[in-house]
């Protein structure tokens, strides 16, 4: 079924038209083992900087196959959170401090967009802590975007 009405609104005019077509829009992902037996939990900031390091990978593989740095880089659910016992109030991670700056900066070396998921730990002023699933959006100047 098409919608021509919608597909009008969308069309390029001939002055934002490229003779190239359009952009090609380039986005890395990676997964990885939560942590179990066969690969415990060693802290935030050894994962921190194992996701950094696979930005790194993803950013290289980018500029070798396609000329250019990734426009997006997705990490999946959990990033960041140990798996395993205990509540899971205990093991969300707060996304001020350690998480925005060394993501944040991250993004902002490679100049990509950054998607990274976890458990996050909000404290607010009046309120007891609690847990939100997050997936946390970083723009190209390290700068959170959306939450």
């Amino acid at each position: 079924m098409t919608y021509p009405a919608a597909a009008a609104r969308f069309r390029r005019s001939s002055k934002t038209r490229r003779p190239e077509g359009p952009r090609k829009v380039i986005v890395g992902t990676t997964i990885f083992s939560l942590f179990d037996e066969a690969h415990p939990w060693r802290g935030l900031d050894y994962r921190l900087n194992e996701i950094a390091g696979r930005v790194d990978a993803i950013a290289a593989d980018a500029r070798r196959r396609y000329g250019r740095g990734p426009d997006l880089a997705v990490f999946p659910e959990n990033s960041l959170n140990p798996r395993g016992a205990g509540a899971l109030i205990e093991r969300a991670v707060p996304l001020e401090g350690r998480v925005a700056d060394t993501l944040g900066a991250k993004a902002r070396e490679q100049g990509t967009w950054l998607v990274v998921c976890f458990n996050r730990l909000e404290k607010e002023k009046g309120r007891r802590p609690y847990v939100t699933n997050s997936a946390v959006l970083f723009d190209r100047k390290g700068r959170v975007a959306g939450v």
